[in-house]
């Protein structure tokens, strides 16, 4: 059984996150959205929140679960038996950070592998910072996020 993780802030989350989450059910046995924390990042919803989010995006996939963790993503893939963790990239930038997240991981283990998935074409720009930024300036975003994910950045205004 392959087993992959796929982690991030998904904050909010967004059609982008929704189209690799697809391509992972459809190539692996099962897998594991972890909603981690960025320290760095200032987020519009709680953990609890952006987990229930994703939990309501992913009914239709019967081998995707959702989790959070406030650690190393490595950390948590070693304490489920998860060899792989996916990195979806839009651009040569997320693939740089990426990069130097996958040799980061190495040295706290060997025995976890990155794969990285391209967005398709018409999602490379949509971004959770950039849909956020959008927001808050009243542009439209509702094609950027699924309707659940809609409806909960208009409660938080």
């Amino acid at each position: 059984m392959i087993k992959v993780l796929f982690p991030g802030t998904f904050d909010p989350p967004t059609k982008g996150h929704l189209h690799i989450i697809n391509r992972c059910a459809k190539l692996f046995d099962h897998v594991t959205v972890l909603v981690g924390v960025n320290p760095e990042k200032k987020n519009m919803f709680s953990g609890e929140t952006r987990v229930k989010l994703i939990s309501e995006m992913i009914t239709e996939f019967s081998n995707v679960s959702v989790d959070y963790y406030n650690g190393l993503v490595v950390e948590y893939a070693k304490l489920h038996d998860i060899t792989i963790i996916i990195k979806g990239l839009r651009n040569s930038a997320d693939y740089n950070y990426e990069s130097e997240l996958e040799s980061a991981n190495r040295i706290v283990s060997d025995d976890v592998e990155t794969i990285y998935i391209n967005a398709r074409e018409d999602l490379t720009g949509v971004k959770s910072s950039l849909v956020k930024e959008l927001f808050r300036y009243s542009v439209d975003i509702s094609s950027l996020v699924t309707p659940n994910v809609y409806k909960a950045m208009r409660g938080q205004q």
